[in-house]
């Protein structure tokens, strides 16, 4: 059976497909430098109910912590080791300090997402919107929504 839609989501982090069906959601992806996955899941508990989150990726959150732990070392090389602050220890904390401003860079703007919940109200099922491909996020979010309504309708009934 051919799925319905399908949305590509590409972050940091890694990459998930989407994969929509008329009874369930099926999520392909992998985690840059850890696992890859295949998630199945039923559309039958999700209310059709969406609500929008922003916030910023671990790149940002990790590149915040980089310039402080470089100039702590910086100093503490400096001034309690009296190492000559251009030998290479120290200017290794200056090269360590601007990997952080990169990553805060490349991670300043923060990553929208769409949420849906269970019947629960926990969140089972967020989707990243591409900063690229605006009108198949929308789409796929419209469709998503449509059969999340189809089904709770069906639940109503039975």
């Amino acid at each position: 059976m051919n799925p319905i839609a399908t949305y590509k989501e590409r972050r940091h982090e890694g990459k998930r497909d989407f994969e929509l069906y008329p009874d369930r959601l099926i999520i392909t992806g992998k985690n840059y430098l850890s696992a890859d996955f295949k998630s199945d899941i039923p559309l039958d508990n999700i209310r059709p109910e969406k609500e929008i989150v922003s916030g910023r990726n671990s790149t940002f959150k990790a590149g915040l912590a980089f310039p402080v732990m470089a100039y702590a070392g910086w100093r503490i090389m400096v001034d309690g080791f009296n190492i000559d602050s251009y030998a290479e220890g120290p200017m290794l904390m200056w090269v360590l300090a601007l990997v952080g401003v990169v990553m805060i860079l490349t991670g300043i703007r923060k990553e929208e997402y769409t949420c849906f919940k269970s019947d629960a109200g926990v969140t089972v099922l967020n989707i990243a919107r591409n900063r690229k491909g605006e009108r198949e996020f929308e789409e796929f979010v419209s469709k998503l929504e449509n059969q999340l309504k189809k089904q709770d309708k069906k639940g109503e009934i039975g």
